[in-house]
């Protein structure tokens, strides 16, 4: 647009210099510089290359975050499970961290397994209780002065939710235990010496479809 406007006015000025015996002054084109293109900064590497400008697959290893976050029952610090990624195992494993809410002092529980989750305060706030996964899942205290944790139980399934009693005597959690399924249909029995045919068979439990 700016271009066909200029040609127009020296179109004009021309005529006007031809009326009048005089020669049209000449004009020079405007010089317009364009704008640098600044390139993109190459990607942040570390010591391993790795590029932390694109987000890979294998980033997935370097995420960590808080979950299920306490506060203490006098208010002064902040327990919670560290989550990350274990690449050798391909496994999310947690670990108990405590942050003081007065200095901002953040370090990790001693005695925090490295499979922690479900982490509370007892009521007094001296320890707390976890559930400590791997192979054999176990019910967990956490002295809070010494570091040091017992085992207060050895489950066969994993547990959760664990809960104290306002005391701090008692421990309550829940746990999925074994059950026999409950079948809508029996078949009959046959009487003493009788003949019958096989019996039919009973599905409670069908699979539909693998993904």
């Amino acid at each position: 647009m700016r271009t066909t406007i200029l040609s127009l006015s020296a179109a004009t000025l021309a005529l006007v210099a031809s009326a009048c015996g005089q020669e049209a002054p000449s004009e020079e084109p405007e010089e317009t510089a364009a704008p640098a293109t600044e390139e993109a900064p190459a990607g942040e590497t570390n010591e391993g290359g790795k590029d932390f400008k694109t987000f890979t697959a294998e980033h997935v290893f370097d995420l960590e975050y808080a979950d299920d976050p306490q506060i203490s029952p006098d208010g002064a610090s902040i327990v919670y499970v560290r989550q990350s990624m274990d690449k050798f195992t391909d496994r999310i494993v947690g670990q108990l961290w405590e942050v003081d809410l007065e200095t901002g002092d953040h370090r990790p529980m001693p005695g925090g397994e490295a499979a922690a989750s479900g982490v509370r305060w007892s009521p007094s706030g001296d320890r707390v209780v976890f559930m400590a996964g791997g192979e054999h899942p176990e019910l967990r205290v956490l002295y809070r002065d010494t570091g040091q944790s017992f085992s207060l139980a050895q489950l066969e399934e994993g547990a959760s939710a664990p809960a104290w009693s306002p005391d701090g005597k008692m421990i309550a959690f829940a746990m999925m235990v074994p059950e026999d399924p409950e079948s809508f249909a029996q078949p009959l029995s046959p009487p003493e010496g009788a003949k019958w045919s096989e019996p039919f068979k009973v599905f409670s439990d069908i699979t539909f479809r693998f993904d």
